[in-house]
């Protein structure tokens, strides 16, 4: 079985590599904030999103993330993408991209699996390093996942562990803060407000822009 391995392996491993760990998928492989569109998108949140990379010493040993929440195709998942990558490439640090329906599917394999995942995931402690162990991890659209107690209390103890281990989380989420509070409880919000900057993401829809 591959053994475990700590924080400091998979923060010390080169660029490359811990840019490929990242598991960005293929068709987000092109976003970078470079190429944000701010003429359609929220250009405050572009600059929010840069001044937080700038300090991310800071953040990192704060575990202070953020919460990138808005309508449909204004460039959430773009902006965390382009976060991750550029903290990735120019930081000494560890990264993972995960939407948040991929994630509930990897807690059912790991439940009926004794706790480890199956051979098909890189990794059988995959999870647990995305709950304990990267540097920063990108949670992309919170409120997708099937609303059942399993995947509340699945997507909190994500949250929970990260932030208990003062690890920084990136969300990205259609759900403001009074829906997040109806979906999810108050305790689930005030954990993560604790936790992450609010940030509103305004804007037209990138998809449909220029037809």
């Amino acid at each position: 079985m591959t053994e475990w391995k700590g924080a400091r392996y998979w923060k010390n491993r080169p660029v490359e590599e811990r840019l490929k760990n990242s598991r960005i998928p293929k068709r987000f492989e092109p976003m970078t904030l470079d190429n944000y569109d701010k003429s359609v998108g929220d250009h405050d949140v572009h600059y929010a999103i840069t001044t937080w990379l700038k300090h991310i010493d800071e953040h990192v040993s704060t575990g202070t993330g953020l919460y990138l929440f808005g309508g449909t195709g204004v460039g959430k998942t773009h902006l965390a993408v382009g976060l991750l990558k550029k903290a990735v490439s120019e930081n000494t640090l560890s990264g993972y991209f995960i939407p948040a329906t991929t994630y509930i599917e990897m807690m059912y394999d790991e439940l009926n699996n004794d706790g480890l995942l199956p051979d098909e995931y890189t990794n059988p402690y995959l999870s647990k390093y995305v709950r304990s162990v990267y540097d920063i991890v990108v949670l992309d659209g919170l409120g997708d996942e099937n609303e059942t107690e399993f995947t509340t209390r699945s997507i909190s103890n994500l949250i929970y562990q990260r932030v208990n281990a003062n690890l920084p989380t990136v969300i990205t989420s259609l759900y403001n803060p009074k829906k997040l509070t109806m979906r999810y409880g108050e305790r689930f919000v005030s954990i993560l407000q604790s936790a992450c900057r609010l940030v509103p993401v305004a804007g037209t829809d990138q998809r449909n822009a220029g037809k």
